[in-house]
């Protein structure tokens, strides 16, 4: 008879031998303790079903807490290690196991539960919903490190084998560098609006508010004003210094507080007061409970 039930630490070894045989992979335990066991949100909620007191099946959510747009913070729970002994298969274990998994969710506080998959017709049965088709894919920013990693996951692979992963590293570092060329040349800012900082007072915000949410569908307004200085107290900020933070002025406007992620390379165009134009979005900064009109620059161009 299968039993379902949460697996326990000294199941742990046996649960990864299970799936090293199933799938003929060499998974080292450390590997298995740090995606399901050290987890940032607190460990998985492992189930396994047994027969006799044999593994036969798997799944496990992984807690990930979530950040919702208005600041609201979801428990939700990735769905891995989805695996029926294929001599099993046919029994409806698969739905068994997430239908005691779904308890334990709830038990827990999961709200949400997500993954990726290609096996969309078992998922649409338990109720997910599929929303996009998706593609995995492995983007190599470092040859050398990648080909350390993706070579010592299979402690079988032979001297051909190493060069086939050596050789694909390093065509998907071309790849990646290609298209990151690519999308540099083709990079546009939409422009919604010229503005000047006189005309953005606490009710133009208040009217601009009331257009949201922003999201893909919706997008943020993108504003451009010229002719802007900062104060002198622009710097970088973060790490690599790869961002700017600026206070700005147009001739007799107020001072603005503004953020410039990514844009730590552009210093040097508004250093000493010199003056520039700037495209950028209009947000609110909550800094201990007090409110003020922030400005996200997406760009600069000196106006020199």
């Amino acid at each position: 008879m299968v039993k379902y039930r949460l697996a326990q630490e000294e199941d742990y070894e046996l649960i990864n031998d299970f799936h090293n045989r199933i799938y003929n992979s060499s998974r080292t335990l450390e590997q298995f303790y740090w995606e399901f066991n050290n987890c940032p949100f607190g460990k998985s909620i492992y189930v396994i079903a047994e027969d006799r007191g044999e593994i036969i099946g798997t799944n496990c959510v992984i807690p990930i807490d979530l950040v919702t747009s208005d600041k609201k913070i979801i428990r939700s729970g990735k769905s891995e290690d989805t695996l029926v002994d294929p001599k099993y298969r046919g029994q409806k274990i698969f739905y068994k196991i997430y239908d005691f998994l779904f308890e334990k969710c709830r038990e827990n506080g999961i709200q949400i539960i997500w993954g990726f998959t290609s096996a969309k017709k078992p998922f649409k049965r338990l109720g997910f919903s599929i929303p996009f088709d998706h593609q995995q894919s492995l983007v190599v920013n470092n040859i050398w490190n990648s080909y350390k990693y993706l070579s010592s996951l299979n402690n079988k692979n032979k001297i051909l084998d190493k060069v086939k992963i050596f050789g694909f590293c390093s065509l998907s570092k071309i790849k990646v560098i290609g298209r990151l060329q690519s999308k540099l040349v083709r990079y546009r800012i939409t422009i919604d609006e010229k503005i000047q900082l006189l005309d953005i007072t606490p009710k133009f915000f208040r009217i601009l508010k009331q257009f949201a949410p922003f999201g893909p569908s919706n997008k943020q307004p993108v504003f451009l004003s010229e002719n802007l200085k900062d104060t002198g107290y622009c710097k970088t900020v973060g790490e690599d210094d790869k961002h700017l933070k600026l206070s700005l002025k147009q001739g007799n406007s107020d001072v603005f507080k503004a953020i410039a992620f990514g844009l730590g390379d552009k210093l040097s165009l508004i250093k000493n007061k010199a003056q520039f134009s700037g495209v950028f979005n209009i947000a609110e900064n909550n800094w201990n409970g007090a409110k003020s009109i922030q400005l996200k620059l997406l760009d600069i161009k000196s106006n020199d």
